[in-house]
């Protein structure tokens, strides 16, 4: 079988697609789920690469599990010596160990792509353009080329290299964008290509209430999480709001206090960080994976200057201050001094 998603294939949204997608680990790349039973002949895998150009290679099944990888270009390399038709094209693709080294290298898909790279690269140099064998919690596994890995890599260290100036462009589209909502559209398009996610949020309190404004990602979220009760009690409450720090859960699923913030999903990782004022809450920036990939400490240093500007963005919205009373009382007695020095 063969699966193939376009390459940081756009997520969805409240609003459609994201401009951009920044896949956060090996499970958010291109994979291809081409197996082949132990025993199948070495004529029809080379039938499947013709067929189909964008094979890395394939994936040797032998009693329901991963025997081997045969690489596409090992196994023309071979196929194009003397003899070499001759030699392997019927035998079956197990027998070609023998000749062409088939271990392989396999990665759980919640691994970070840098992380992936470096480790891929530290292959002994035979075997360093091999595919990647992406696996998952379920037992699937995958294949990843180290082309489509590189490729991941480098436009995250491009959006990496380029923090400052989104902050910048951040600053002035607070100072100039009347459109609070597309501005907050703005901020989370940005904050994906830095700190990248699966979902991200941005609620607003409204008296008792912290009320979805506007959604990234792939969960259409929406609703509202009540803070009466039991809520501002709980660990995660108490450290985005009193303590003003931001929070970060490895897994969602180990974390009981979870079920208060439900509408905001079952992700597996995730990070909220307080929007806040002098005096007061006045919402949250909920950022969140799929998949078992923590939030580094780095993200979440990045991921709070965003969330600064979300703030700088709310009170830029707010309404100027009432006058204080005992103004107001002040420019009464005044206006009446002046009304009693003009009379006779």
């Amino acid at each position: 079988m063969e699966k193939a998603s376009p390459l940081f294939a756009p997520a969805t949204s409240l609003r459609g697609a994201l401009p951009v997608y920044t896949p956060v680990c090996l499970a958010d790349l291109t994979v291809s789920e081409s197996q082949v039973a132990s025993e199948t002949l070495t004529e029809h895998v080379v039938q499947m690469f013709q067929s189909r150009a964008d094979l890395p290679g394939v994936l040797i099944i032998k009693n329901g599990k991963v025997n081997g990888v045969l690489p596409r270009s090992k196994l023309f390399e071979h196929l194009g010596r003397m003899y070499g038709v001759e030699l392997f094209l019927r035998k079956p693709v197990s027998a070609l160990n023998k000749f062409i080294d088939t271990s392989f290298f396999a990665l759980p898909e919640e691994s970070r792509v840098d992380d992936a790279v470096r480790s891929a690269l530290a292959r002994p140099s035979a075997n360093i353009y091999d595919p990647i064998v992406v696996t998952s919690e379920t037992g699937v596994s995958n294949l990843v080329d180290l082309h489509t890995l590189l490729l991941a890599q480098s436009r995250a260290l491009a959006a990496s290299n380029r923090v400052v100036d989104s902050l910048r462009e951040m600053d002035y589209a607070i100072q100039h964008s009347p459109n609070r909502q597309a501005l907050f559209y703005q901020i989370l398009d940005a904050l994906e290509q830095v700190v990248p996610y699966h979902s991200a949020s941005v609620l607003l309190k409204r008296e008792s209430e912290l009320h979805i404004e506007v959604t990234r990602g792939r969960a259409s979220l929406g609703g509202m999480v009540s803070l009466k009760g039991e809520v501002k009690k709980s660990g995660i409450y108490h450290s985005l709001t009193k303590m003003r720090q931001p929070l970060c859960l490895n897994d969602v699923s180990k974390v009981p206090e979870w079920d208060y913030f439900r509408h905001l999903g079952q992700p597996r990782a995730w990070m909220g960080i307080g929007l806040f004022d002098e005096k007061q809450t006045l919402g949250l920036l909920s950022v969140s994976r799929q998949t078992l990939t923590p939030f580094s400490a780095y993200e979440r240093s990045i991921a709070s200057a965003f969330a600064e500007r979300l703030g700088k963005a709310l009170l830029q919205d707010s309404p100027p201050p009432k006058k204080k009373k005992l103004k107001k009382k002040r420019e009464e007695e005044s206006g009446d001094t002046n009304e009693n020095s003009g009379t006779v």
